[in-house]
């Protein structure tokens, strides 16, 4: 058996566990942001009591996004639910807003830009926030070549 020379512990600090993220993402809410659509989680919708449209509001400067739930009849309404049973969020082709997004945020459109959000009230109303100041990000899978 190889022997280990004795160390000092001098200088060395236990690292906080909240450097580690151990969110799940099947039980967080959390939008993700492609260059050209926008897709939203499962939890999404169960946090929001599985309502059927949302409006979606963004602070560009603070790089947040809130999702409210809304009557179809309002004339923003997003229709977030691709099916009940079983309950399944849409991913929306919507290049307009992302390239909004993405100039004003000043990302890279090689990646893919995900933020975990909480539930927030304003004014009694529950409202789902996704802070984008830090967000998951990951490199865009290459293109398979079409033959």
């Amino acid at each position: 058996m190889e022997q280990y020379n004795e160390i000092s512990m001098d200088g060395f600090k236990v690292v906080s566990s909240d450097f580690f993220c151990t969110v799940s993402r099947v039980s967080a809410p959390t939008i993700t942001v492609w260059d050209g659509s926008i897709g939203f989680s499962k939890q999404d919708l169960l946090l929001l009591n599985s309502c059927e449209n949302v409006l979606m509001q963004i602070n560009a400067e603070n790089k947040k996004i809130l999702v409210v739930p809304t009557s179809s009849k309002d004339k923003d309404a997003i229709k977030w639910v691709k099916k009940t049973n079983p309950l399944e969020a849409k991913k929306f082709s919507c290049p307009k807003l992302t390239d909004n997004l993405y100039d004003a945020w000043n990302w890279d459109k090689d990646y893919i830009y995900r933020a975990t959000g909480r539930l927030v009230t304003v004014q009694n109303k529950v409202m789902l926030y996704f802070d984008f100041s830090e967000p998951e990000k990951w490199k865009k899978p290459e293109a398979k070549d079409a033959k």
